[in-house]
């Protein structure tokens, strides 16, 4: 597995601000709106946490979002930048030059505020930015939601080394529990009679980034397939994490944020970087998430698809 281009993961989520060297700094317009002027009182331009535009309003920054009817826009990009459209109405500017360095702005990850404010909001961020839509979020307890995915944390999935992972599967009447790395050795091994679930740190039973791996019961080892990321991506993706701890938010704010989070990380390198197990872990150790319920359900339900298309995939 390669190492993820992070500079182009976080301008998707919006939290890009400046960057270093040969990278466009943020005072470096990297694409222009053509038709700005014939459409302006239609738009609105969103520019990154301490950027200074210069000159025209035309200009266009790398991580600028403009919200408005995205099918009207008419903008010319420089070589390496992008329109990327995160719904009908939204779209951001990207700007990814070739670079051998993984960055990451220090920008807090505010930008995400917006769309975490309101059920409505979030939903019409992940469906043009990611995957698209959810069926409708239910009612009833987060946790016993959570439980019912399974087999968890499912297939083809990133592990994080440092971060526990819970993996359960339906019933509770098989015998033994294994991992084993591509070479069909096992790794892990342990009793499972009675149980429906185990957690386990990567790194306290020593699995390595980039490895192949696989687990299941009773002999079965091959099916639900992981590797565990790079530390270098797991440091950074966790240092954008930790900023929400930061923030001044209720912990359902925060776990709902977190959960969207890596829900987007995910959806942007859907053959890199697939932390779904993650967002439904952190939902489903809470019965409700209060004032964030309905948001909190919908992503959940976007985890039971996210399941689901995994499983169809590998049938």
């Amino acid at each position: 597995m390669k190492k993820l281009n992070l500079r182009a993961l976080f301008c998707i989520l919006t939290v890009i601000a400046c960057m270093t060297c040969s990278v466009a700094f943020a005072e470096d317009e990297v694409a222009e709106f053509v038709n700005y002027d014939d459409i302006a009182n239609e738009v609105k331009i969103i520019h990154p946490e301490g950027l200074q535009p210069k000159g025209s309003k035309r200009l266009l920054y790398n991580g600028d979002i403009i919200m408005g009817d995205t099918q009207k826009f008419s903008i010319t990009c420089k070589e390496y930048a992008r329109v990327v459209n995160l719904d009908s109405n939204a779209c951001i500017i990207i700007y990814e030059p070739p670079t051998g360095a993984s960055q990451i702005s220090n920008v807090v990850l505010n930008s995400l505020g917006p769309f975490c404010s309101a059920p409505k909001n979030v939903e019409g961020f992940v469906y043009g930015g990611t995957r698209g839509p959810a069926s409708p979020a239910g009612d009833g307890s987060l946790k016993k939601a959570a439980q019912s995915l399974t087999p968890r944390p499912g297939w083809n999935v990133t592990l994080l080394k440092n971060q526990e992972v819970n993996f359960a599967w339906k019933n509770a009447n098989h015998e033994t529990f294994a991992i084993i790395d591509g070479n069909g050795n096992k790794i892990y091994e342990k009793n499972i009679k009675n149980l429906n679930g185990l957690s386990i740190v990567p790194a306290d039973i020593k699995l390595e980034a980039n490895v192949p791996y696989s687990w299941g019961y009773d002999g079965e080892y091959t099916e639900f397939k992981f590797t565990v990321l790079d530390s270098q991506t797991e440091t950074e993706v966790m240092a954008k994490l930790a900023e929400l701890d930061k923030m001044k938010l209720t912990e359902e704010e925060r776990i709902s944020r977190k959960a969207l989070l890596v829900q987007l990380i995910s959806d942007s390198f859907p053959d890199k970087v697939n932390l779904y197990w993650l967002s439904s872990q952190w939902l489903g150790a809470f019965e409700n998430l209060g004032a964030n319920e309905k948001q909190a359900q919908y992503l959940l339900q976007r985890c039971k698809r996210h399941l689901d298309q995994e499983m169809n995939q590998n049938q």
